[in-house]
C-alpha cells in the first residue's frame, strides 16, 4: 500500500498502550474503534491517535475542567507549531470532549484556521521542474515526476493510477484520475512523449489493471509513498536543486503556474477541489498575477495579452510534428535530433567517422542510428560507474 497506514496504526496503538494515564489510554482506543464504525478514513484515524496520545500527555480527559482546556490551548497557541499543525489538534480535542458527552467544555473554542496566517505553500520553477525530471535516472521516475507536476496530482492520486487510466490521442496523453472529488479527466501535453517512453517498456503494460508506477526490483509490488519520496529527493538532489522537495511540491507548484492562465473555476476542476474553493485564491496570490500585471500595465512595460517565459514548452518535431516533452533530444517518433546542442555533436561526430572511414556514407542512418545507441550506453555507464564496475565483473566471471 502507498502509505502503509495498517503497519503505522498498529505501531500508534502501540505508543498508546504504553501511555501512564490508563483512563485516557482506553478512552483513546475506544474512540478509534469508533471512528472505524463511523467509516473514518485510515490516514483521519491515525492523525486522531497520534494528536490525542500527544495531547492526553498533558489533559485527563476524564477530569478536565474547563481551565485545563484553556491553559493547553494556551501553551498550543504559543508554540511554533505550523497553523494547520494547531488546527489538527484542536479538531482532535473537541472531537474528543464532543464523544466524551462533555460538550460544554470545548463549545466555546473555534477551531477554524486564521485565512491570514495560512502558510504559502513551497514551489518550484518551471526550470528547476524541468531539471529535476532531466536528473532521474530511470524512465519511470521522469515519467512519475512528469505526470505528478503536469497533472497537479496529489500523491494518493499518482499512486493509484493503472495502466487502463492512461489514454493518447494526437494531441498528447489523457489520464483519468481517481480523487476527494470524485473521477476527473486531466489532458497532458507538454510530458506526453515521456509518459508514452514508459509505458512502452513498462514490464506489466498489457495488463489493464497494472499500477502504473511498480518497483523496478519486484514488478508485482506497487510504489509506496517512501519509495515516491525517495526517487524524487534523489532526482532533485542530482539536479542541484536546494529547496525543499517532496511529492506535493509539484502540485503545489503546477497550480501556481496555471493560475496565471486558468480562471478559478477552471483551477477547481482541474485540481479536482469542490467548486467555489477558496484554494485557487491561494496560488493567484503566490503566482502574483494580479497585482503584478496591473502594477506592469500601469507603466506600460506589459500588454494586458503578455505571458512570461514558458521553461517547459514541449518541443514539436520539425520532420513529423510530433509532440515531445521539453526534455527530449530526439524525437520519439522518427529520431530527429531536437536539441541544437546535440546536433552540433552528432555533426562533428559525423565527420570524425568521414574522415575516418572515407569509404562509408554520412546517409547510412542504420549504422548513425546504432551509434547514437552505442553513444548513449557509453553515456550512461560514465554516469554510473559503480553500475559498470558490477557489469564488468559478472561478464569476466562468466
Amino acid at each position: 500500500m502507498l502509505y502503509d497506514f495498517d503497519r503505522r496504526l498498529e505501531k500508534e496503538k502501540t505508543k498508546i498502550e504504553e501511555l501512564d494515564n490508563e483512563g485516557n489510554k482506553g478512552i483513546i482506543l475506544k474512540f478509534l474503534k469508533q471512528l472505524f464504525a463511523e467509516g473514518i478514513s485510515e490516514a483521519r484515524v491515525l492523525k486522531y491517535s497520534t494528536h490525542l496520545r500527544l495531547i492526553s500527555k498533558f489533559i485527563d480527559f476524564q477530569n478536565a475542567t474547563k481551565e485545563d482546556i484553556i491553559e493547553y490551548l494556551s501553551e498550543l497557541e504559543q508554540s511554533k507549531y505550523a497553523e494547520h499543525t494547531k488546527h489538527d489538534y484542536k479538531v482532535a480535542l473537541k472531537r474528543i470532549f464532543n464523544y466524551l458527552g462533555k460538550n460544554e467544555l470545548v463549545k466555546d473554542f473555534r477551531v477554524t484556521m486564521k485565512k491570514n496566517k495560512k502558510r504559502l505553500p513551497d514551489t518550484l520553477t518551471e526550470a528547476e521542474v524541468k531539471r529535476i525530471i532531466e536528473a532521474a535516472d530511470h524512465p519511470r521516475d521522469k515519467a512519475m515526476i512528469a505526470v505528478a507536476y503536469e497533472g497537479g496530482l496529489r500523491v494518493g492520486e499518482l499512486a493509484s493510477l493503472r495502466i487502463r487510466d492512461v489514454g493518447f490521442d494526437k494531441y498528447g496523453a489523457i489520464i483519468r484520475v481517481r480523487g476527494k472529488t470524485g473521477e476527473r479527466r486531466i489532458r497532458l501535453v507538454t510530458f506526453s512523449s515521456t509518459i508514452a517512453k514508459w509505458m512502452d517498456m513498462h514490464p506489466r503494460r498489457d495488463e489493464e489493471k497494472a499500477p502504473l508506477w511498480i518497483s523496478i526490483a519486484n514488478f508485482k509490488k506497487e510504489m509506496t509513498y517512501r519509495g515516491f519520496d525517495k526517487r524524487i529527493k534523489r532526482a532533485a538532489k542530482e539536479a542541484g536543486i536546494k529547496k525543499r522537495v517532496y511529492c506535493h511540491v509539484f502540485r503545489h507548484s503546477r497550480a501556481t503556474h496555471l493560475a496565471n492562465y486558468l480562471t478559478e473555476a477552471q483551477m477547481d476542476e482541474y485540481f479536482g477541489w469542490v467548486q467555489g474553493s477558496d484554494m485557487p485564491a491561494t496560488y493567484v496570490h503566490l503566482s502574483g498575477r494580479d497585482v503584478d500585471n496591473r502594477i506592469l500595465e500601469i507603466h506600460n512595460l506589459k500588454p494586458r495579452d503578455e505571458k512570461g517565459e514558458n521553461d517547459l514548452k514541449p518541443i514539436i518535431c520539425p520532420r513529423c510534428d510530433y509532440i515531445n516533452s521539453p526534455i527530449s533530444r530526439y524525437c520519439g517518433r522518427c529520431g530527429t535530433v531536437l536539441d541544437e546542442e546535440e546536433r552540433i555533436k552528432l555533426e562533428i561526430r559525423s565527420r570524425e567517422v568521414s574522415r575516418e572511414f572515407p569509404d562509408l556514407s554520412i546517409a547510412d542512418t542504420e549504422l548513425l542510428d546504432e551509434m547514437k545507441k552505442f553513444r548513449d550506453v557509453l553515456e550512461f555507464f560514465e554516469k554510473h560507474p559503480d553500475l559498470f564496475k558490477r557489469m564488468k565483473a559478472m561478464v569476466e566471471g562468466n
